[in-house]
């Protein structure tokens, strides 16, 4: 699936609100500003903070349509249940009836993922497209420093995460020496924008052609930090260094 399926991003919204739910609840029942933060932890218990750390963790799961989801969420429903049995039965802020209705609508949300597409995402982790980084064809001029030496070659593509290098000519492979595993160091020559230099580790290499790829090596990006990841955003986004 190119694209999350919207029961997904909905689920994970939802949860995302019960989290900030917690918090709110204890500010309008108690009458608590929005300032008064040791006061609305103090009340939280240690339930509340369960079902908080849950909420959120299956809200990033169910962004990711990770499969963990099968684990984590029928613990987040035994703890909602606990909680709210305890809340009907032994507390005043609630009757047993609204506590029922409270935890049969949870149940309700997280049927969603039986009876919609977020199930065939769970069951085929494979299916999960939307998570590959959109790759842009770009020819640049590139220069790999490793113990080889320096080596001159060109992109044939380049995401945010990685990049696909090919020999400058068909009549020279100097690419085979580049095993899997192996660091090297790039100079990716973005022409307007000058020189971008990056360390990247080997995890492809091509011999012959592979679908619409030609021989070549791909590579991952190490250690990219935030103003790199930035500029290669915008390197990747400016039509003027294609040449």
């Amino acid at each position: 699936m190119k694209k999350r399926p919207v029961s997904l991003t909905v689920f994970s919204i939802l949860l995302f609100g019960v989290a900030i739910s917690m918090p709110l609840q204890i500010i309008f029942l108690y009458g608590h500003t929005f300032t008064e933060w040791s006061l609305i932890l103090a009340k939280l218990t240690w339930l509340n903070i369960l079902i908080m750390a849950f909420s959120v963790t299956n809200g990033y799961l169910a962004l990711l349509g990770d499969p963990w989801l099968k684990v984590t969420v029928p613990t987040l429903l035994g703890l909602v249940t606990f909680n709210n049995f305890i809340v009907g039965d032994f507390g005043a802020d609630y009757n047993a009836v609204q506590t029922t209705f409270a935890t049969l609508g949870f149940f309700g949300v997280h049927a969603t993922l039986l009876f919609t597409q977020a199930n065939i995402v769970l069951s085929h982790p494979e299916l999960r497209w939307w998570l590959i980084p959109e790759r842009k064809q770009l020819t640049l001029p590139v220069t790999i420093k490793n113990r080889h030496g320096v080596t001159l070659v060109k992109s044939f593509d380049v995401s945010k995460t990685g990049l696909y290098l090919t020999p400058l000519s068909e009549l020279e492979s100097p690419l085979w020496k580049f095993v899997p595993g192996s660091s090297v160091e790039l100079t990716l020559s973005s022409g307007l924008m000058g020189d971008f230099n990056v360390k990247a580790v080997v995890v492809r290499n091509s011999t012959g052609k592979k679908g619409h790829y030609p021989k070549g090596i791909g590579l991952q990006f190490e250690h990219l930090s935030f103003m790199d990841r930035l500029r290669m955003n915008k390197m990747m986004s400016n039509q003027f260094q294609i040449i």
